[in-house]
C-alpha cells in the first residue's frame, strides 16, 4: 500500500510541475533573451545525455567521440532535434557497417 502512494503521490508531482508553468508562463511577456535561452534547453539535454555515452562507448571511445562531434556539427548548422539524433544515428551505423 505504501508503495502505491509513493508512486501516486510522485505522479501528482510530477503533473503539477509540468502544469502551473504551462498555463502561469506567458511566453510573450519574458524579454527576448530569455526566449533566445529557453529555445536552447533541448541542446543542452541533448548534450548532456550524449557526453557520458560517448565517452563509455562499447566498441572505442573514439567510435562515440565521432558521434558526438557528428550531433555537434548537425546542430551547429541548424539541424532541428530530431535531425541531430536521426542524422548521428545514421552516420554512425554506416561507419559502423565499413569498420566492423
Amino acid at each position: 500500500m505504501n508503495l502505491l502512494l509513493l508512486i501516486i503521490g510522485m505522479g501528482v508531482i510530477t503533473y503539477v510541475t509540468r502544469v502551473v508553468p504551462f498555463f502561469s508562463l506567458n511566453v510573450n511577456r519574458l524579454p527576448v533573451s530569455v526566449q533566445q535561452a529557453l529555445q536552447l534547453i533541448p541542446y543542452a539535454a541533448l548534450g548532456a545525455l550524449l557526453l557520458p555515452g560517448a565517452l563509455r562507448s562499447p566498441p572505442d571511445v573514439w567510435f562515440g567521440l565521432f558521434g558526438l562531434c557528428t550531433a555537434f556539427l548537425i546542430a551547429l548548422i541548424g539541424g532541428r532535434f530530431t535531425a541531430i539524433i536521426c542524422g548521428t544515428i545514421g552516420l554512425l551505423s554506416l561507419a559502423a557497417f565499413f569498420i566492423y
